[in-house]
Order: C-alpha cells, then structure tokens, then sequence
C-alpha cells in the first residue's frame, strides 16, 4: 500500500460518518505524518505498516468524535491527487494538527488504561498461582521431612501397637 493508497482508504472510511471538518483535519494529520516518518529515514512501507489498517484508525476516529449525525458533504477539491495540502492558511492547517493530535491521544489514553488494567489482572492471577504453589510445596516438603525425621520412631510405635493388638485376642 502507498500513502496515496492509505490516504484514500482512509478518506473513503470517514466520508459520511463525520464532518467534511473532520475528514480534513485526519487527512492532513496522516499525510504530515508519513511524510515526517519518510524524512526521519523511515520508508514509507514501514510506516504504514506501524499506522496500520486505515479502515481500523478511521474506526477509531468516527467512535471518538461521536459524530454520526453530521453526514458528510465532502468536497474532492481539499485532496489532492499528486498534492500534499489540504488547507491554505497555516492557522487552519494548524488547528486540524492540535485537533487530530489530541483525538489521538483519548485514544492512546484509553487503551492505555485498558491494558494496564489488563496487566493488573494477570500480575494478580500470577501471584495467587505462585503462592499457591509455594504453600502446597511447602506442605508436601514439610510432611516429607518430619516423615524423614520421625520414620524409626513411627516403625517402632506401629510394631509396638501389632504385636500388643495381637497379645489382647489370645
């Protein structure tokens, strides 16, 4: 897949699902994006495979903005086929950034949370399991010791006790 491949399915998955806004604000945000990454020395391949399914992110666009009513009537003249803008004033361009940015930072919030929760509860299951363990060897090893120790006392009291039963039934 390309940038212009990502952009455009991208695009496709927000039209009629949120504002024309909206739509911008992304499209501007991923295309500066990848072309940072691109000049950061990534290819553009690696960071569309780091971005993902542009179908699963314009998903999570469309839950975060809680914008189904407003059906899209976006205009083809903000994308460019071969161009890079998307806007004409840099106030504006810059509004999208801060817009998209802190969408995507509720996002990364909230699966923040959701898997350090996740991690609490396996660290938890993990240390029950572990003191289980630790409790069931330390009986097993503590019944085997006192058995190693005590054996020649209990042969003699099991020997003392059969052959005084066996003296009463005479």
């Amino acid at each position: 897949m390309t940038k212009y491949e990502f952009l455009n399915d991208l695009k496709a998955s927000l039209i009629g699902n949120v504002s024309g806004q909206i739509i911008n604000e992304n499209m501007q945000y991923y295309d500066e994006y990848i072309s940072g990454e691109v000049r950061k020395g990534k290819t553009e391949r690696e960071t569309l495979d780091e971005l993902g399914d542009p179908r699963l992110i314009a998903r999570t666009i469309i839950d975060t903005q809680g914008d189904n009513s407003a059906k899209s009537t976006y205009a083809d003249e903000s994308w460019e086929e071969e161009g890079s803008g998307f806007f004409n004033g840099s106030r504006a361009a810059e509004k999208a950034r801060n817009s998209a940015r802190n969408a995507k930072e509720r996002v990364r919030k909230g699966m923040s949370e959701e898997t350090a929760r996740k991690i609490r509860l396996y660290v938890t299951i993990a240390l029950v399991l572990i003191l289980i363990v630790l409790i069931v060897g330390f009986i097993v090893t503590a019944v085997g010791a006192m058995l190693y120790i005590f054996w020649p006392v209990l042969l003699v009291l099991v020997l003392v006790h059969l052959m005084t039963r066996n003296n009463r039934y005479r």
